[in-house]
């Protein structure tokens, strides 16, 4: 059962998929203010910078949700954004001044800070909620569907507020919703605490060697990662010099691949899948790979967003199943930790991907390397299977001791 009221579901979601939307949209306000300075080392640095929070915080969020609780995490992340961005606006105001390159480093170093912390704390709130294995699974499907629709709605959002042509109204408005999201949660604050049944099994010392099953799926994780995090090279790619297609066409295949993964999240929360053994990962991802293939094979709109649809989709289910894999297999103290390298795998992933997979498309072109990509992750869907060993494994220890 569900150890909370609906009522703190729904605030909670709330305020996670408004802080969702924001970030969604400073990123873009954020890069395009940036690209405008015409100097392409300038966006590297700003993307490195801005990833450096998720990489330093990495060993340290796990233990500080586990200290407090997820809510009070969040609570903090909103916080700090909210005031940085408000006094930052309130500056801009008076000086009447535009925001500089070092200011917007500086900016985006703490808001990602923030959010190193922000993304673990909501993906360990499950467990928070509920010792059921498919209630969680059920949690873990609404907080994928509000990040699928912040992903939609956050550069529409974003691109709304660059038409205001003034830095201080962006920072103000964005400090505001930070504000209404810290206030609508604040009285939850202490409400997040551990069912009984999970609080018991907090007492028993578990150690990273008892969790194989667990390392290798986080591998598995970061290789999907380094494959799939490329598509946001390739869709652009695609339709200048496949469909011969504008900013019209390109923004119909993202709002597929967006598409895709709210309905693998309904989906979820409409049918949720008991998951026996992490073998039962392989079929989404699978199914992801084929979707990933059939994009690289065809060569028309429709059939493009057919496939992308089928990869967001797949894709969903296989990243909320595999969360309900860590919930369900994982002691308390440890979900934290293992959800703050999922975070930082997702975080850190996506430059490298895009790093070496620039090099490929030199090299080699754009359809073939699409291709050795798909071909890829069927390759790493299909080593999934090797989890079902580890878990006998790990089954027969338990019972020899």
């Amino acid at each position: 059962m569900f150890a909370l009221a609906p009522s703190f579901l729904t605030r909670i979601l709330t305020s996670y998929t408004v802080s969702n939307f924001i970030d969604r949209a400073l990123l873009i306000v954020f890069m395009w203010w940036v690209t405008e300075l015409n100097r392409p080392s300038l966006v590297t640095i700003f993307l490195i910078i801005s990833l450096l929070p998720h990489l330093i915080n990495c060993p340290f969020s796990g233990k500080i949700i586990k200290r407090f609780n997820p809510v009070k995490v969040v609570l903090f992340s909103d916080t700090v954004k909210s005031l940085v961005f408000l006094c930052y606006g309130v500056f801009l105001l008076t000086s009447n001044s535009a925001p500089h390159f070092i200011e917007l480093v500086v900016l985006s170093f703490i808001a990602s800070l923030g959010t190193s912390l922000f993304n673990p704390a909501m993906m360990s709130l499950p467990v928070y909620l509920s010792d059921c294995a498919l209630r969680q699974q059920k949690v873990s499907s609404y907080l994928s569907l509000s990040f699928s629709l912040s992903i939609i709605g956050g550069p529409l959002l974003g691109a709304s507020m660059l038409k205001l042509n003034n830095g201080a109204a962006i920072f103000l408005l964005a400090g505001f919703f930070y504000f209404i999201a810290v206030i609508n949660n604040y009285h939850l604050r202490n409400q997040c605490v551990l069912p009984i049944k999970a609080a018991e099994e907090n007492h028993t010392p578990k150690k990273w060697s008892d969790y194989k099953n667990i390392i290798f799926l986080l591998v598995c994780f970061c290789c999907i990662n380094l494959v799939f995090m490329p598509i946001q090279n390739f869709i652009p790619l695609y339709t200048k010099f496949i469909l011969q297609g504008d900013a019209h066409v390109f923004a119909l295949l993202e709002t597929a691949l967006g598409v895709g993964s709210i309905l693998g999240a309904l989906l979820l929360i409409k049918w949720g899948i008991k998951i026996k053994s992490g073998i039962w990962l392989m079929p989404p991802f699978l199914l992801a790979a084929l979707g990933y293939m059939l994009f690289a094979m065809v060569n028309n709109l429709p059939g493009a967003m057919i496939a992308l649809t089928l990869l967001g989709a797949a894709l969903s289910v296989g990243n909320i199943l595999s969360i309900n894999y860590y919930h369900s297999r994982l002691t308390p103290d440890f979900v934290p930790q293992v959800m703050a390298m999922v975070n930082t795998i997702s975080s850190a992933a996506g430059p490298l991907a895009m790093g070496v997979c620039g090099l490929f498309i030199q090299y080699f072109g754009l359809t073939k390397t699409m291709m050795f990509y798909s071909l890829c992750m069927i390759l790493i869907s299909v080593n999934i299977a090797f989890i079902k060993a580890l878990e006998t494994n790990r089954r027969k220890a338990y019972e020899m001791a």
